[in-house]
């Protein structure tokens, strides 16, 4: 069964009309969505995306690297497409839950799906009493498999291990998609303490949004907070309240988050005491983030300082998924910025500015707001939160597009081509000229300017393993990487963070591609470019 073609994948923020002419997709109800997803991941498989790896590359891995009776949390953000090119694709928003037994099997597993359509029509529902089954192989590639109770429908993931979290793409028939699992940390109970927080959305009347804020929480209680909402290109700072149930053994609970005069609710899911994941189920389609911040009513210019690599997503209002960003920049600790540089791609269309600068303002709270200037190029403004001195969530205050992401301080002061080397897992996502596009593998680079990928592909629901590719890198100082991957890509670039971590664009014409790297046996968080 092939999912083949694709319609055109533009889609307009506030003209529901207009979504429908262009998107053609398929009206599917809550009901229909469950019948859709017997027929197609029935005739799914992994069994075509063993053994991704190339020569030399190493690791420890096993199925025991999903440790008996842990428990962990992923997310995906993709596509469900279908046979009949007129009827088209549909995005949506999956997250859940599962306890691992260290030896090939999953139990105890939950699963909370949504699926947009057009009109206002969607499909949500959540499963409980998932099975399933998973394969890891020494250098952390892998397959899993989720089997729903009572059919004989299947979920079926290509995954790549990154010490206690891993990436993942779907691999059947029913879809395209990427996200990210994380180990989860018991015990869970409804979040308590001052937290960042940042949440993308696609709303099936007011179109697109992105919305970064603080919030002070006592005991699942919300009782204060800012909010920067991002709605129809207008940018509004307003108050943020609301109320986390309880979450059960699982780490996944409920939640009514207000702001903006509307009240949003979540499914959540605890990774630990301080990370918790967000999966709205309203009438929105939306994913977020929430991070214990540190140091909240001390905060001032000076904890923004130094260099910082970046990297954020979104819409814009000729495409859904049509703008990636990737970029750094460095921070004087006074209001200032001395360098960086950007890069993206909007609607297909790929710029880059050598050299930046600017100013940025911080409030005690960790609001801040910053504008990058560079020769040639329009102002580039930002409103974020830190969650500490060396992290923050932002989104761009543009009325063309809703992009927002994640920035993190760079370690070291000047950047050479042994910064990029191990062996990283690897996810990509979004589309090209001709298809939908998710990938998931490893990357191995020497540190003497060459690397090596392998990994599995989801080519608009044609999953392959390509096999080994080889390439090349040059590293400029401030960490930005340019890569040339022969079948991949000649326009690679990467920001790197530090050791542990990269932001990752496909800098071709017509391409929106975004994601990360991660180094497999290092200590990252929340690996770049997951969701």
């Amino acid at each position: 069964m092939s999912v083949k073609s694709f319609p055109a994948r533009g889609v307009s923020a506030v003209d529901k009309s207009f979504l429908a002419n262009r998107f053609k997709t398929k009206l599917i109800g809550a009901a229909a969505s469950v019948a859709m997803l017997v027929l197609l991941a029935a005739c799914s498989t992994n069994a075509n995306i063993t053994g991704v790896g190339c020569s030399g590359n190493t690791g420890s891995f096993s199925n025991a690297s999903l440790p008996a009776n842990s428990q962990w949390t992923f997310e995906l953000s993709g596509w469900q497409g279908n046979t009949s090119a007129s009827s088209g694709i549909s995005p949506y928003r999956e997250a859940g839950v599962f306890t691992a037994d260290g030896k090939g099997n999953l139990t105890a597993a939950a699963d909370d799906f949504y699926q947009q359509g057009l009109g206002g029509t969607t499909g949500l529902f959540s499963n409980t009493g998932l099975t399933g089954s998973y394969n890891i192989t020494a250098n952390g590639t892998g397959t899993l498999t989720l089997k729903f109770p009572n059919t004989s429908t299947t979920e079926n993931w290509a995954i790549t291990m990154q010490g206690n979290s891993f990436y993942i793409i779907e691999t059947d028939n029913f879809a395209s998609a990427h996200g990210v699992a994380h180990m989860q940390t018991s015990p869970f109970a409804a979040p308590t303490g001052t937290f960042a927080f940042r949440v993308h959305a696609l709303g099936s009347v007011s179109g697109f949004s992105a919305a970064v804020g603080t919030m002070s929480v006592t005991s699942g209680t919300i009782n204060s907070g800012t909010v920067d909402l991002l709605n129809g290109g207008v940018l509004s700072t307003v108050a943020v309240s609301g109320a986390f149930a309880a979450p059960d053994t699982t780490g996944r609970g409920t939640a009514t988050i207000a702001y903006g005069g509307s009240s949003f609710t979540f499914v959540y899911y605890v990774i630990d005491a301080n990370t918790v994941q967000l999966f709205e189920n309203d009438s929105n389609l939306g994913l977020g983030r929430m991070e214990a911040q540190i140091g909240a009513g001390s905060l001032t210019n000076a904890s923004l300082m130094g260099p910082y690599a970046f990297g954020s997503f979104g819409d814009t209002a000729n495409s859904y998924d049509g703008t990636k960003t990737v970029g750094q920049i460095t921070a004087d600790g006074a209001g200032g910025l001395s360098s960086g540089s950007y890069d993206g791609a909007q609607d297909g269309t790929v710029s880059s500015i050598a050299s930046v600068t600017g100013s940025y303002n911080m409030s005690a709270n960790g609001r801040f707001t910053l504008q990058i200037n560079g020769a040639g190029a329009s102002a580039v403004s930002i409103v974020g939160y830190l969650v500490n001195t060396g992290r923050a969530f932002f989104l761009i205050n543009d009325p063309t597009k809703v992009e927002d992401g994640t920035m993190d301080q760079q370690s070291g002061s000047a950047f050479t081509t042994s910064s990029l080397t191990g062996q990283y897992a690897m996810v990509m996502g979004g589309y090209d000229p001709t298809d939908v596009v998710d990938r998931s593998g490893v990357v191995s680079s020497d540190g003497n300017g060459n690397l090596n990928t392998s990994y599995v592909l989801n080519r608009t629901g044609v999953v392959s393993a390509p096999g080994c590719i080889s390439g090349t890198y040059t590293v400029a100082a401030n960490g930005r990487v340019l890569a040339n991957v022969s079948s991949l890509s000649s326009n690679l670039i990467f920001y790197v963070v530090n050791a542990n971590e990269v932001y990752v664009l496909q800098g071709d014409g017509g391409t929106e591609i975004f994601g990360g790297l991660a180094l497999q046996q290092g200590s990252v968080t929340d690996p770049p470019g997951g969701f």
